[in-house]
Order: structure tokens, then sequence, then C-alpha cells
């Protein structure tokens, strides 16, 4: 019993001489005596800074308020010594951000960067000094009403200026003088003359967000349940429902908290998890500007709806990247809207951008990729007339369906268009049907020809018909690996394709295709059959422009594998989205409206800003496949070119 005591007495006293999270009592003495005599409480702070005892309950405060009272005082260097200190010596402690928020404000007082805006905007309040937090949401406040953020907004910033500085008469009064001019804005409230226009029900949904944004949720609440009891079968009913509850939980909204949705568990969890170490890279890679919350969407609907809820609603998040599927896409799209939060899909199917103008796609789609294609197939390859030899599969029937009507829009002929199974691996059959070698209509053409074959000692049964070849190109939207399998059967039935001939004067047709023929493989295994083909895709490693190259390099290092065009899609779509967020702070409908504006000067897969509607305004590159590898595509020389004397 003795010794059982005595353990127990050993771990009580280690258990009290653990690092706390709560503010002892010097942190208290110092924060009355600035209110009168700052010069003092800096001594006493200090003075136990330089006592030499390090206690880890004590140390790691003394530091945080030593800088900041330090900041106040108007001695910068040793204020951010102090915070420099406490970054450094306790990496892990509660503090740590509070730190990186103090050098930060020391940092604002000679040029606010835009990571130094971004600190201000990203930190918790919790464990920051008053002081601080009033200056902090001064600075914000100002430079909101600057950039003509939303004066609701502007204005919430700064009575929470006012609010932080009410423990010190000091700082109160200089934040009271710098914000006097947005305190004393005239109000937004609704006047007779600005009341909101339309329909009752669009009248009410006005109320219900405008109550919403002012801090109203009583109010709120009040339009938005008014409005679903008298317009139950409303086309805005989820985003009443949605006020609703944003009005419970007080509607938090976290400047720089980005909500991302991946299928973390299920089939498609391997993937998610290669898109999430992407996603980390790109905003570390950055400077860790935004603060990223997953959601893991299980790969339903259901779970994609729940999600994004959860990281609005709860999380306060500002705006949502994701989700990576298809059938996901359009169901995210339409909780984003009803929300009014940004987002950004990672998928390449479906009509996510239909929902609203809070819906954006950051991946390329089909129709994308053959308009880049047929961009090239008209104005630098001249052709007009073409073939499609597609799938039956969903991705071969649209990019067929894509591809036919841009050629008719265009004013070009698709002559034939012939499906294959989804499991065929010979396409014998399909080729002839396309080049009319199967057509009882040619029945006595080939009895001519097999008669001349007789009578120069041929076997006739060794005679074909010839292809009827009336088309410039062949549209093959499929993978690389049956790519060789159906040019294989091209040239079987003398299809003059890639560097094949059956006769020296034969025009060759040329091979247009899709990213997914993007592939090292191709190149060995189709041979001659494939080359001078043309096919695009936005990213490309072989690239030599600098952005690509560090990209690689910092994938190469830190993910260990190379990186494939949805990755650097992935990476594109988060800084465009970053950018926007940073823009925007903690205001959804400004962070909404400045993915219309921004650019990223070095994308790596082609896509510097968002388009009108709301797609990646992409650049493709135009490859083809030479005997040495996949190239760029560059246009072949003139005759007149290739006579000139070598000089």
């Amino acid at each position: 019993m003795k010794r059982f005591l005595l353990l127990f007495l050993f771990l009580l006293s280690c258990a009290t001489r653990a690092p706390s999270d709560t503010q002892p009592d010097i942190i208290q003495r110092a924060s009355v005596i600035a209110s009168s005599d700052r010069m003092a409480a800096i001594r006493l702070l200090e003075d136990e800074l330089k006592s030499g005892r390090n206690d880890p309950n004590v140390t790691p405060w003394a530091l945080l308020w030593a800088g900041e009272q330090r900041r106040l005082s108007g001695d910068l260097g040793a204020s951010r010594n102090w915070f420099e200190q406490l970054a450094k010596r306790y990496p892990t402690h509660v503090l740590k951000d509070s730190a990186i928020l103090g050098m930060a404000m020391v940092d604002s007082a000679s040029a606010l960067s835009g990571n130094t805006l971004a600190t201000l905007q990203l930190m918790g309040d919790r464990n920051v000094p008053d002081t601080m937090n009033a200056d902090r949401y001064r600075t914000l406040a100002l430079v909101g009403a600057n950039e003509g953020t939303p004066m609701v907004k502007v204005r919430s910033m700064a009575n929470k200026a006012i609010n932080y500085a009410s423990s010190d008469p000091g700082v109160l009064s200089r934040v009271q003088d710098s914000l006097s001019s947005i305190l004393t804005a005239p109000s937004t409230v609704e006047s007779p003359s600005t009341a909101p226009t339309g329909t009752p029900e669009e009248i009410a949904l006005k109320r219900a967000r405008a109550a919403l944004s002012s801090g109203n949720f009583e109010e709120a609440k009040s339009q938005a349940s008014g409005a679903i009891e008298t317009w139950p079968a409303s086309s805005h009913l989820l985003e009443f429902e949605y006020i609703q509850k944003r009005a419970a939980t007080g509607n938090p909204t976290h400047a720089g908290k980005v909500g991302v949705l991946l299928p973390e568990t299920g089939d498609y969890a391997p993937a998610a998890k290669q898109l999430k170490e992407v996603i980390q890279l790109a905003n570390a890679e950055a400077g860790s500007p935004i603060s990223l919350v997953f959601g893991d969407t299980r790969g339903t609907a259901e779970g994609t709806a729940r999600e994004i809820e959860r990281l609005v609603v709860e999380e306060g998040c500002v705006a949502i990247l994701g989700p990576l599927l298809k059938a996901n896409g359009d169901e995210a799209a339409k909780h984003a809207q009803a929300l009014r939060t940004a987002l950004v899909t990672l998928t390449q199917g479906g009509n996510p951008t239909e929902a609203g103008p809070f819906a954006f796609r950051g991946f390329m789609t089909l129709k994308h990729q053959v308009e880049a294609l047929l961009d090239h197939a008209f104005e630098k390859e001249g052709h007009r007339r073409f073939a499609v030899l597609h799938p039956e599969n969903g991705y071969g029937e649209s990019a067929r369906d894509a591809f036919t009507a841009s050629v008719t829009r265009r004013g070009g002929e698709v002559l034939s268009v012939i499906g294959y199974p989804d499991d065929a691996t010979d396409f014998r059959t399909h080729v002839q049907e396309m080049t009319g070698k199967d057509t009882e209509s040619r029945a006595e053409e080939l009895y001519e020809i097999r008669q001349d074959a007789r009578r120069r000692g041929i076997d006739p049964k060794k005679i074909t018909l010839p292809p009827i070849v009336d088309f410039d190109a062949i549209f093959i939207p499929d993978n690389h690996r049956r790519l060789v399998l159906v040019t294989s059967s091209l040239a079987y039935e003398e299809v003059p394709v890639g560097s094949f001939r059956k006769y020296v004067d034969e025009e060759p047709v040329q091979l247009l295709g899709l990213n997914a023929w993007n592939h090292p493989q191709l190149v060995l295994n189709g041979g001659r059959y494939v080359q001078d083909s043309a096919f695009v895709d936005a990213f490309w490693a072989q690239s030599e422009a600098e952005e690509v190259k560090r990209f690689i390099e910092t994938f190469n290092a830190t993910v260990e594998r190379a990186p494939r065009v949805i990755d650097a899609l992935t990476w594109d779509a988060t800084r465009l989205l970053t950018a926007a967020v940073l823009e925007g702070g903690d205001d959804r409908e400004a962070i909404q409206s400045a993915m219309n504006k921004v650019e990223i000067d070095d994308p790596v897969a082609g896509g510097e800003r968002f388009n009108p509607e709301r797609e990646v305004d992409r650049r493709f590159h135009v490859l083809t496949i030479k005997k040495e590898g996949i190239k760029l595509w560059t246009p072949q020389p003139s005759l007149e070119e290739e006579e000139l004397p070598t000089p």
C-alpha cells in the first residue's frame, strides 16, 4: 500500500509538471499592469524569461506576451525576437500559431504582403492576446474597406477589433480612431428605395440571404421557414433549408478554410489517397496559405451531400474542392449552389457548372480535348473529311458525339461512324465496313478483279476489294493498348496509316486521338502504323517549360512517383481555388466573384483561368509519334524547304 501511494504521488507530481495549456498567473498580472504601465509589464515578463527557470508551464506564455507588449510599445525588433524564440523552442506547443501570427503583425507594420495578409486571415483567435486580435481585425477591416469587401463583412471585422481592444484603454483608443470612418459609415439596412424586387418567393429568398449575411440569424430562420411553408415545391427549397441550418449554427465562416471532397473509403480510396497528397503538396509549396479539411464522400451521392453540408455548415469552410467521381460532381454542385459556396469539381464527366454560378470545374472534359484536336486538324492539317472508329462504351460514345457535332459545326464531313464492342480484339470486319470492303454493291467490282488475277495466274481467292479511303483522317477515341490492335487491322485491310503503304504513291490517312494515347508503350507496340498521328493532352512530362520541370522535380522528390495528367490537373485546380480564397477572405460571395477573375501565371496543365462557362480555359499540347518517341507536333517542312541546299 505504501509503495502504491508513493507511486501515485510520483505520477501526480509528473502530471503537474507537464506543459500546460492554461494561462499562468504571471500573464494575468502582466495584462493588468500593461493597461496602465506597459514598460512595467515588459520588465515583469522579461525578468521571468531571464531568470533561467524555463518552466514549460510559464515560459512559452511569457515569450508570447513579452513579444506582444514589445510590439505595442513600438520595439518591433525585440518583439519579433521573442515570437521567433517561441516558434523555434516550442514547435509543438499550442502557442506556436500565436507566435506566427505575432511575427506577421510585426511584419505588417512595414509591408502587408500577400503571405502576411493570408496569415492574418487564417490564424484562429484562440490563445492569442486580445490586443493582437484587436490589431489583426483592425488591419483586416481597413484592407477590406479599401478593396471593396461588402460593408457588412468590413463592419463585422471592425466590431471584432473593438471588442478585443476593450481590455486595454490605449489600444482601444487607437483602434477606435483608425476605424471611425468604417464604424460611422451609412448603414446598409434595407430602405424603401433599395428593397428587393421580384416575385414574392424571390423577395423572401433575398431577405433571408441578407439576414444571414448580416448576422441576423433569427430573422434568417424566420424568413426561410416561412418560405418553406409557403412554397414547399420551390426550386430554392434546398437553399432555404440550408439558410435555416446555417443560421442555427451561427453561420461560421473561416477565411482560408477549404473543404476537400474525396472518396477516402471504398473502391476509389487508393486514387483519393494519391490526390490528397497532390492537394496537400500544392498547398505546402505555396506556403500553406489555406487550411484544408477533408471530407470522405465514400464514393456516393449521399456521402457527398452529407460531407459538403458538414464542411460548410459546421466547419465554416469558405470554398470546396472536389469531388472526384462523375456521379457525385453534379450532386456536389447542386448543394454548393444552395450553400452559395464556390466549388471546383475534379470530375471529367457530368455537367456540374449547370447548377449555377458557384459551381466550377477544374478538370478537362472530352469536349475540351475534342475541340483542341479539331482546332489542330482543321487549321494545321487541313482535314475536312473524317471517319470515326470507336468503342461502344460511355467514353467512346461521348467522344464520338462530341467529335461529329464539332466537325459538322465547322463545316466538315463525317463520312463513316463505326462502333466496335468494348471487349473486341479483332477489328477487321469493322474496318471493312468503314472502307466499303464488305458491301454487296461492289460484288461486280470484286468479280472483275478476281478474273483479272486468274488471267495473270494469281489465286483469285487471295484477292480482296481495295479499301475506299475517301476521308482525310480517322478518329479513334480509345486507350493506347487497344489502339495498337485497331491500327493493325487497318493496315491488314490495306488502309495507308502511319508510314505503312501498300502502294508508294498512296496518300496517308492520319490517325487522331485523345490523351488516353499518351503512353510511351504506344511507340513500342504501335510501330510504323501509329507514326505521324496526332493527339492532345493537357500535360506533357517532357515539356521544356520551367514550371513543368519544377513541378516534376518537386513531385518526384515528395510523392516518390512520376506525376500523371490527373495530378497536374489537380495541382492547377488547387492553385486556382487558393488564389480566389485568398482574395475573398471569409466572404463566400467575394470568393465566387474572384473565381471569375483569378489567374495563375505558371500552370502545369495549361489552365491559367476559368472561362465564362466556369470551365478552365486550357491550352493543350498537340503530340505526335515518331520513331524515337512521342514528340510535340511541328509543321512538316515544305518541298521547297526540303530541297534547299545545306549551307
